[in-house]
């Protein structure tokens, strides 16, 4: 999953043919953010209903994909953890050999640094949507290969679609190179998250700030990397505060 950056470049060069140590995350008082509201709207009710069969038709589609290699080493396909209806969502890049075990994004041990670091903005897995780009465990955690993205995106673009997310946040190098469809450097990347001039991407017309941070797993492997990371998590509180989002 860290491999080389020539390996990345080439990866998003393809794609772009193809497209034309201290644990410094500390709880923010949540007195003054907006989080889960309750809506007993029937409207509100049924789009929930929807969300949720769209996914599990998705869900089924990619139980039957063998579209590249990955499906020969597949248990499951994984999809997502936490709740389809919130105005968040988080991005990872492939599911980690824990996840395909039981079909959940963020089970392993970066699952609970991401549980962690969700609970310094005072959110959790209830007031956010998780997936992945790929939706199968890449055996050695190797970077994905081209044909392995190209199968993957357009399943992603269909979740974004379903979820209509207002804010992404995009875990790691690779995460936000293959997402954005760029070659930038992921701290050139990182740098848009404190400047108005913050990535997005359009989907059914729709433009949908994007930030990028570290993935849980780096910051495992490095725990100096805590510190920016935390710097990009309190921009992203601080952005959804002034946006106003709820989950429901």
């Amino acid at each position: 999953m860290r491999e080389s950056a020539l390996t990345i470049l080439d990866i998003i060069k393809d794609l772009k043919n193809h497209l034309a140590g201290q644990d410094i995350y500390t709880v923010v008082p949540a007195e003054d953010h907006c989080l889960a509201q309750e809506n007993n709207n029937s409207e509100d009710i049924t789009h929930i209903i929807d969300k949720k069969t769209l996914l599990d038709e998705l869900r089924k589609e990619l139980e039957d994909c063998y579209s590249c290699g990955l499906s020969r080493h597949r248990i499951k396909p994984v999809i997502d953890s936490g709740n389809p209806n919130s105005d968040i969502m988080l991005i990872g890049d492939f599911p980690g050999k824990k996840d395909m075990n039981l079909g959940k994004a963020f089970s392993s041990e970066a699952g609970l640094l991401l549980d962690k670091m969700l609970k310094a903005i005072s959110l959790d897995r209830e007031h956010v949507y998780i997936t992945n780009i790929l939706k199968c465990h890449i055996p050695n955690d190797r970077v994905p290969r081209p044909e392995e993205a190209k199968t993957c995106l357009p399943v992603l673009e269909k979740q974004i679609e379903i979820i209509n997310p207002k804010l992404i946040l995009a875990l790691g190098n690779v995460t936000g190179k293959l997402l954005l469809n760029t070659d930038e450097s992921f701290e050139k990347m990182r740098k848009k998250n404190f400047t108005h001039e913050h990535y997005s991407i359009n989907i059914k017309e729709k433009n949908i700030p994007v930030f990028i941070t570290y993935h849980p797993a780096e910051l495992i492997l490095n725990s100096a990397l805590k510190k920016p990371s935390w710097e990009d998590m309190k921009v992203f509180l601080t952005t959804y505060k002034k946006m106003g989002l709820y989950v429901h």
